[in-house]
């Protein structure tokens, strides 16, 4: 299995790290997309968008698990509040290096958080062999999920949920797109090391009431902008890399340290996405519909 750096976190008074269906409750975290066409340029970092890469499935593909990471942390924080995520392909630096970048700026510094940013940009690399999942709620082409819990100072949590490609796959060899997205969206929302924003990420980074688990120290790196320590979470979402034939969700550590740095005050520990009944296609439909109206503005 090969490992690559996830993500780096940029600064200009920017800094840089590195929507699906509907909020499930009248209290959460809404996500609205901007997808950023080739050509185009990121509204924050100011860099044009690049091609889809030649052999995956594209544009269309890029979307969707946007649409699908961002509905994952939708239902992880619950706090009632909205932001905007750019996002698109580019050419950041060659296969087998940097996964992705995320662009937070000074001036878009919320003065009410949360969440600490109105806005972001996520630019992912045009280069790498990627596994693009047409199904992205599903796992079938992985093994059993695999978790991992420890107690932190604040009660026993979970802190990893994992999955293995299964040999011969689709997913066998290349690197899951849908983890790294969601990585990216924990940098957006909150899991950041940009001191010049007063948001330098302590080590431990402690949890604090109203957040369950009160008192778990979480240790953290500031390499690549700000994440969880790999020597503690070896298997964590927001640790600085991932290797192929993975796929990570968020651990409950991970919404906890995006939470706690990002000025969230609810959450969800055990954030999963439930398929619609048969019975509510259509209506799921129309859903969907209105959701891509709703954050897709290119």
């Amino acid at each position: 299995m090969s490992t690559f750096p996830i993500s780096r976190l940029l600064a200009a008074g920017a800094t840089a790290l590195g929507i699906a269906a509907l909020p499930m409750s009248a209290s959460a975290l809404t996500i609205n997309g901007n997808f950023i066409s080739n050509g185009n340029a990121f509204p924050i970092d100011g860099g044009t968008a690049d091609p889809k890469p030649g052999g995956g499935a594209g544009d269309g593909g890029l979307i969707s698990l946007f649409d699908a990471a961002a509905e994952w942390w939708e239902l992880a924080i619950l706090d009632n509040v909205a932001m905007t995520i750019n996002f698109g392909w580019d050419a950041i630096d060659g296969a087998g290096n940097t996964l992705g970048v995320t662009t937070l700026s000074t001036g878009q510094q919320n003065a009410a958080p949360p969440p600490n940013f109105t806005a972001a940009d996520i630019r992912i690399d045009n280069a790498e062999n990627w596994f693009i999942d047409p199904t992205p709620h599903e796992n079938e082409e992985f093994g059993a999920l695999q978790t991992q819990s420890a107690d932190l100072g604040g009660g026993t949590i979970n802190i990893a949920r994992f999955f293995d490609a299964l040999a011969g796959g689709p997913a066998a060899g290349k690197t899951d797109l849908l983890s790294v997205m969601k990585h990216e969206i924990g940098h957006a929302l909150g899991l950041v090391d940009f001191p010049a924003a007063g948001l330098g990420l302590p080590d431990p980074l402690i949890v604090n009431p109203p957040l369950p688990n009160a008192g778990s120290a979480i240790d953290t790196t500031t390499a690549g902008g700000g994440h969880l320590d790999p020597a503690t979470f070896a298997e964590a979402l927001m640790i600085p890399n991932i290797g192929t034939d993975r796929r990570r969700i968020q651990s409950a550590v991970d919404i906890l340290a995006v939470a706690e740095h990002g000025n969230f005050a609810q959450v969800n520990l055990n954030p999963v996405h439930a398929p619609e009944p048969a019975t509510l296609v259509i209506f799921a439909a129309a859903l969907a519909a209105l959701g891509a109206m709703r954050r897709r503005a290119a």
